[in-house]
């Protein structure tokens, strides 16, 4: 009896580290995301408050250059001007399109926060991009909302070295507990389904899914495990609330066998 609990004991210690190991990981990727998200606006930031005084004395035109000239240092792929009375989106490109901006990331940005979007088409390349979106203040007032647009790409490619041995996988879902990024896929493009990235299937994975949903709704951090029923792989679930520029209700997670730590 006392070597069946030794080995129960052991197995638990363990699991318990392996645990505090996904975890620290998954942590470790949330801060980079975070800090990559930052850099990008604090750069738009940047933009705007340097940029303003070209604004007063250019037309929208010549600005619009301006801004062309200068997100070619940039890693966003378009960048513009939102006026809120019109609706209308002036792109760098010449292109102008009406009611671009989601209502809540506009309400966001003429409070005076600087936000990013959750996950929309863009509308030249109908890949799927986020938004960056800050106040462009002119002469003391919100002329405008500035913006840019940056596709999927960048974020994957930050997220995509967290692997141990070759095998895991980092997942981003926003507050619709939909993907936006997984790296499971060479193609940061077409992230899946969580269901399907995690291989749960008939009725026990869907309890597993349903229960997996509910602790990202109730915790900031913590991890699962659970076993793979058709190969019966244990895996580690580590996921970290991600709170940053209007993503509070965002979620980063780490998948990994169990056996590869």
């Amino acid at each position: 009896a006392g070597g069946i609990f030794f080995s129960f004991s052991l197995r638990n210690t363990l699991l318990n580290q392996q645990k505090l190991y996904v975890l620290e990981v998954a942590e470790r990727a949330s801060k980079d995301f975070t800090d990559h998200i930052t850099r990008e606006m604090l750069t738009l930031e940047g933009i705007s408050k340097i940029f303003a005084d070209f604004y007063v004395y250019s037309s929208l035109d010549e600005y619009l250059q301006i801004l062309d000239d200068v997100s070619n240092h940039y890693a966003f792929n378009q960048t513009g001007l939102f006026f809120n009375n019109t609706k209308t989106a002036y792109f760098e490109n010449g292109e102008i399109i009406n009611d671009f901006l989601p209502q809540e990331v506009v309400n966001k940005v003429l409070e005076g926060q600087s936000v990013v979007s959750n996950l929309i088409l863009d509308p030249f390349t109908k890949q799927p991009i986020i938004i960056y979106a800050t106040p462009f203040i002119v002469n003391g007032r919100t002329e405008a909302i500035l913006f840019a647009t940056q596709s999927l790409p960048g974020l994957h490619k930050t997220l995509d070295k967290y692997k141990v041995s070759g095998e895991g996988f980092i997942v981003v879902l926003n507050k619709k507990d939909q993907v936006i990024i997984d790296t499971e896929d060479n193609s940061p493009f077409d992230p899946q389904d969580l269901k399907q990235l995690l291989s749960l299937n008939g009725k026990e994975g869907l309890i597993l899914y349903e229960n997996l949903l509910s602790v990202l709704d109730q915790e900031d951090t913590g991890v699962l495990n659970y076993i793979i029923e058709k190969t019966k792989e244990q895996r580690l679930i580590s996921f970290v609330k991600i709170s940053v520029l209007g993503l509070e209700d965002w979620h980063l997670i780490f998948v990994l066998p169990s056996s590869v730590i």
